[in-house]
């Protein structure tokens, strides 16, 4: 094939080169000389491959860059230039349409005129280097007989929608990889051709190109460029078109290849990152939040996952570092909270750290530290999304772990400013009886209860939008039951304070659920006693703790099911005497006749 010859005349012209004579002082040289500084001699593949790229022989080209396996040949600057020109003259055609200025033309009733497809031809000719025949380039009018999904085109040709420019992109962006950080402006129309792939109801081939594409190109080249606000905007943009699962996988994928360290360019932007936060973190205090929380949000533009990292590892420490890291994140973007809820996530997750202390008695203090910053943190910012953290504390329930209602307790009690108080005296415990105002002036003593209308609003909302107001009651009300006896643990004072802990945390779920929503709603979320007792298994004092806001409505419901069948019934039973009397009309008017 024309690869296989293309690799075997680019090692003979190389050994050819290397053994030829007249050059022995640049080959006893060539160990001490960088990429940029050898002579083209040595060079011979990368120069075929940029050639090959010029005449956008995709088969030949692929061929080669399989055959330079190992090395990372777009790290040399003129292959990736040609890479980017191959890639950037593909989408061309594709991104005019969805471009900013196209559509501010079209918002003030300007047409532009797509260029046509002679034009398009004649200007690749032109582009074209010397000697490069113009039958090796198919014309955009013949795009539609050729299949742009596949890379095993001779040549390349260009796309005329948003899905089939990121289908036909994504080999070529494969190879590119984080290199596409050097082209900026490509980096945002491929990231605009991603959400307009997406926004178009997108096949499963498209989506996965998406997916594809956005884990080993748009991802990667954000963590190693500078600071770029615009490219993290229109970045989020694709990202939260994204389920929060697959958000959350490309964060981990990304953040294993930091961590990993096998891919240098990766490695030294953690490093800077891990550093300059660091530096940042030991200056920091409660009265330069504003100043460093401005440092946070540039040094989080690229690189989010190393900040949050390092921050959560020094939080998990020191947890009088929790207010001021807190306030300081006023000036991240949609993006790096994002990211951050990630983070959380991992450290929680995390299975080397034990979650317990050494006495087998008591909550380890990175726990506690980071469930009181989680706390502070969606109160403080109610907007981040809290699906993620929600739906981690119902899979921890259902596996059976009850120490993660730490954190769904710190998050009703922080964001709805409902507390649980375990000693109360006895004007407290009269004020119980009382209205709401009576019970926050007596129990609220900390003042946790002020600005908390949005925060509650929010968090009421994400239990709602995610069907997890009655498996959250139903699963922590199962725990409270079966903690005792599935708990390897022989300590009763661990027992009782893990029975205590469900008892609370169920009662100030119930609590904040009966305040944030109305009696109907509450009924619709909830099921049954009969269906709580019977299909959940839950006791019968439990079940009717859980429904008592909703029984009112239910039984109401019931009456109107009681009354409106009387009703019926009623309604039958006059038809029928009317029947029965007209019956007896006809009859005595026969008998008459």
């Amino acid at each position: 094939g024309p690869g296989g010859a293309c690799s075997t005349s680019v090692g003979a012209a190389a050994a050819a080169s290397a053994a030829g004579g007249g050059e022995g002082d640049i080959v006893k040289d060539v160990s001490k000389l960088s990429v940029s500084e050898l002579p083209f001699a040595f060079l011979q593949p990368l120069g075929v491959l940029r050639a090959l790229l010029l005449h956008r022989d995709w088969r030949s080209a692929s061929a080669l860059f399989d055959a330079l396996e190992g090395a990372d040949p777009v790290s040399y600057a003129p292959i990736r230039d040609a890479l980017c020109d191959v890639i950037d003259w593909m989408i061309t055609a594709a991104y005019e349409p969805i471009s900013p200025m196209s559509m501010l033309l079209r918002k003030k009733g300007i047409s532009k005129a797509a260029p046509h497809a002679t034009a398009a031809a004649t200007a690749a000719a032109a582009a074209a280097p010397d000697g490069l025949s113009t039958a090796l380039s198919i014309s955009v009018a013949d795009a539609d007989a050729a299949d742009l999904d596949e890379p095993a085109l001779s040549t390349l040709v260009q796309a005329q929608t948003p899905a089939q420019a990121v289908r036909a992109a994504l080999p070529l962006v494969s190879h590119l990889g984080l290199h596409l950080a050097a082209r900026p402006v490509l980096h945002a129309k491929l990231c605009r051709l991603c959400i307009a792939a997406l926004t178009d109801e997108p096949d499963k081939r498209t989506a996965y190109a998406v997916d594809t594409l956005t884990e080993l190109a748009l991802l990667p080249a954000l963590t190693v460029s500078k600071t770029n606000p615009g490219i993290v905007h229109e970045l989020w943009k694709l990202l939260e078109l994204m389920p929060y699962t697959a958000r959350y996988r490309l964060y981990g994928v990304l953040h294993e290849r930091l961590n990993d360290g096998s891919v240098p360019e990766l490695a030294l932007a953690r490093a800077i990152t891990a550093d300059e936060t660091k530096r940042m973190m030991r200056r920091l205090s409660k009265e330069n939040t504003k100043h460093y929380g401005r440092h946070l949000g540039k040094i989080s533009h690229s690189n989010p996952s190393i900040v949050f990292d390092t921050i959560l590892s020094q939080i998990q420490a020191y947890d009088n570092l929790i207010v001021p890291v807190v306030d300081m994140m006023k000036y991240l973007t949609p993006m790096s909270f994002d990211c951050l809820t990630f983070m959380v996530l991992s450290h929680l997750s995390s299975p080397s750290k034990s979650r317990l202390k050494e006495d087998g008695l008591n909550v380890s203090l990175w726990m506690q530290s980071l469930s009181s910053f989680c706390g502070n943190l969606y109160k403080k910012y109610p907007l981040i999304e809290l699906v993620g953290l929600l739906q981690y504390i119902t899979n921890t329930l259902k596996s059976g772990m009850s120490l993660q209602l730490l954190v769904l307790r710190d998050l009703v009690t922080k964001m709805a400013g409902i507390d649980m108080l375990e000693d109360l005296s006895a004007d407290q415990l009269e004020a119980q009886a009382g209205g709401e105002t009576l019970r926050n002036c007596v129990t609220d003593l900390l003042g946790i209860a002020r600005n908390t209308k949005k925060s509650s609003a929010r968090l009421k909302e994400a239990l709602v939008k995610q069907g997890l107001v009655a498996p959250l009651c139903i699963l922590i009300a199962r725990q409270r039951s079966a903690c005792v006896f599935l708990n390897d643990s022989q300590h009763l004072k661990q027992l009782g304070e893990l029975y205590d802990r469900c008892q609370q945390t169920l009662e100030q779920l119930q609590l904040f659920l009966s305040q944030t929503m109305s009696p109907a709603e509450y009924a619709e979320a909830m099921p049954t006693v009969g269906e709580l007792c019977a299909t959940h298994g839950l006791e019968p004092e439990v079940a009717f703790f859980i429904t008592r806001p909703a029984i009112a409505v239910q039984q109401q419901e019931v009456e109107a099911v009681e009354k409106a069948r009387k009703v019926k019934a009623d309604k039958a039973k006059a038809a029928e005497k009317a029947a029965e009397k007209a019956a007896d009309k006809a009859a005595d008017k026969a008998a008459d006749e």
